[in-house]
């Protein structure tokens, strides 16, 4: 099954769910769940060249049982 058409994050979700990580789908994309219940969105079409990186280190904190650091937005919110 495709998950992602970033070969590399296809293949980092295909070893999770073998090792029973679960994917449901989403409104918009699907959704990695962590044995302890946290969920990550799988980026389908990713852009940006970090996208792998950003999501490995996501699906490791999620492993680790730990929590997925948002970034605030940067520009005009006051």
């Amino acid at each position: 099954m495709q998950f992602s058409k970033d070969d590399k994050i296809n293949n980092l979700v295909t070893e999770k769910v073998r090792a029973g990580w679960q994917v449901r789908k989403g409104k918009k994309h699907k959704i990695l769940i962590a044995p302890n219940r946290q969920r990550i969105a799988i980026p389908a079409t990713p852009s940006d060249y970090r996208a792998f990186l950003n999501f490995s280190r996501d699906v490791r904190r999620l492993a680790e049982g730990l929590p997925i650091r948002v970034t605030e937005q940067l520009g005009g919110a006051s």
